[in-house]
């Protein structure tokens, strides 16, 4: 769970998705995808926030294979799968 952990303390918790999840639009650029931890982190406590918030985020990733490993990943996020 440590990249996971990263993700919520690193990303998710600075972000203040509290107060932006109540506006019920969040828009979010994720540069160097990666495995995509940061913004399923990210959709899961906004979604606990308000179940209702529209999320739209723009993630850009240059090596494909990362894009691929997604495919057989299974963190415990919940909403990965969207990912996906």
């Amino acid at each position: 769970t440590g990249a996971i952990e990263e993700s919520r303390e690193k990303f998710v918790n600075p972000s203040h998705f509290e107060e932006l999840a109540k506006k019920g639009v969040i828009n979010i650029l994720d540069i160097c995808f990666g495995i995509g931890y940061n913004s399923a982190c990210a959709i899961e406590k906004i979604k606990s926030i308000n179940p209702k918030c529209k999320i739209n985020i723009v993630a850009l990733e240059n090596d494909i294979e990362i894009i691929k490993k997604i495919q057989s990943l299974n963190p415990k996020i919940e909403y990965y799968d969207i990912l996906k």
